[in-house]
């Protein structure tokens, strides 16, 4: 019989050394010990966007503000509910350490952002007509 290891609590019992030779052979043995436990060392360190996502440390308070700011943009809705009572309360309910900031800073973020992304559209013009103007020379 080939034992296929185990996890013990002052480490891991290898599996039979000519377990990996029968198998080849044709038999039809369960994971090992040592493959579960590797296997359970890959789930720890892996990387990734969603479990780098999961995996924060803490709560970024600006960030929170910086995606509401999107939320309003994206969905046109006017400034004064950035301070709506009940979002505030949806929010200390969901993270006590959280706080919206004043409709002056969101309007601010607003215009910075609008600034960025007309900087990039005016740089993608000039980039397409200096193409344009290079491919009839």
């Amino acid at each position: 019989t080939h034992r296929d290891g185990s996890i013990t609590s002052t480490g891991l019992r290898k599996a039979c050394p000519g377990r990996l030779g029968a198998i080849n052979a044709g038999a039809k043995l369960p994971i090992s010990a040592d493959d579960e436990d590797s296997a359970i060392q890959s789930k720890k360190n892996a990387t990734g966007t969603l479990n780098a996502f999961f995996q924060k440390e803490r709560f970024d308070n600006k960030t929170m503000n910086k995606i509401l700011v999107l939320w309003l943009i994206r969905h046109s809705l006017a400034w004064n509910r950035f301070e709506d009572h009940l979002l505030r309360v949806a929010f200390d309910y969901s993270n006590a350490t959280s706080s919206i900031f004043c409709r002056t800073w969101a309007a601010l973020h607003a215009r910075k952002l609008y600034v960025t992304l007309q900087e990039q559209v005016i740089w993608d013009i000039r980039v397409r007509c200096i193409a344009m103007i290079s491919s009839f020379v």
